[in-house]
């Protein structure tokens, strides 16, 4: 049974995520509406992907972090380009292309970050 102190500390809680779900509803909905949801989560993996990758690939220069951008720019450009060719396509495709990307960009950025925290050609 709920004592008084009890709802003293669960009340301040309750209220926070009340306010919350009235203020994510309707941004959901919106969100929902445009019928995009997770594309800028995808493009910003394939730019922490490039950023990973990118000392891989051009170890001589790993110590000068500006090649390590242009690499993230181009990869995330890249990545939105490739994007935006199912912008046309049905929603669930798309969703689903996006999410893919997300994942699979996730995942590879991780191994990689593995790859050159366990292997640095550079040192």
């Amino acid at each position: 049974m709920l004592q008084h102190y009890d709802l003293a500390i669960l009340l301040p809680p309750l209220l926070a995520g009340l306010l919350i779900l009235t203020l994510h509803v309707p941004l959901g909905y919106s969100v929902l509406k445009r019928k995009i949801v997770f594309l800028d989560l995808a493009v910003a993996q394939m730019a922490s992907l490039g950023a990973v990758i990118g000392p891989l690939v051009f170890y001589s220069q790993a110590e000068s972090g500006w090649l390590v951008q242009v690499i993230a720019t181009i990869t995330a450009l890249a990545g939105a380009v490739l994007l935006g060719l199912f912008s046309r396509a049905r929603v669930v495709v798309q969703e689903a292309v996006i999410g893919i990307s997300f994942v699979l960009s996730a995942s590879l950025a991780n191994y990689s970050g593995l790859t050159i925290n366990n292997y640095k050609p550079w040192q």
